[in-house]
């Protein structure tokens, strides 16, 4: 076989890994980790730049995750971001995971919220039970129970169970 059929079928194959999420490595090393080196990534990073929006979410799960590359808080946040001013209601929740956590970035509840509402308003359940448990317990806005039930009503119908068991306990203490 041919150098040129062999980085084809290297190229490919890579690019079947990567958008399956397979090669977890935990190893956390700056070397070349898992089953991408330090130019393979650097390919995946400008193909993300020039791609779509689930390009970059993919891409920032892999730095969060350390799959198949270090892990890489700020990167994920980089990447993340990218993807959530797109529109990507699920790049638009992680981004807000990592405010609210102060992971890759520094923590900021209002940049959380920001990014939660954006989510939850496109109908990602994840997103409407962060944002819901926010607005009950005051974490970075007022507390406000009303929005807390808009939100974990949402949640539980899109079938987040922590957002059902708490819609319960709301209710009691709204009424």
């Amino acid at each position: 076989m041919s150098n040129l059929k062999i980085a084809t079928i290297f190229t490919a194959l890579s690019a079947v890994l990567f958008l399956t999420g397979c090669g977890k490595n935990e190893q956390q090393s700056e070397k070349p980790t898992g089953i991408l080196t330090t130019k393979q990534i650097k390919v995946w990073e400008e193909a993300a730049a020039k791609g779509t929006p689930e390009d970059q979410y993919k891409l920032a799960k892999l730095y969060r995750d350390g799959d198949g590359m270090p892990k890489d808080l700020v990167a994920a946040a980089k990447w993340f971001q990218k993807a959530a001013e797109a529109g990507h209601p699920k790049a638009q929740y992680q981004l807000g995971l990592l405010y609210h956590e102060g992971m890759g970035v520094t923590q900021n509840f209002q940049e959380a919220i920001k990014w939660y509402t954006k989510s939850a308003e496109q109908g990602y359940g994840n997103a409407q039970e962060k944002l819901g448990f926010m607005y009950w317990t005051g974490e970075g806005v007022q507390p406000n129970y009303v929005e807390a039930y808009k939100w974990l009503s949402l949640a539980a119908a899109e079938g987040e169970g922590k957002a059902a068991k708490g819609l319960k306990k709301l209710e009691g203490l709204m009424n």
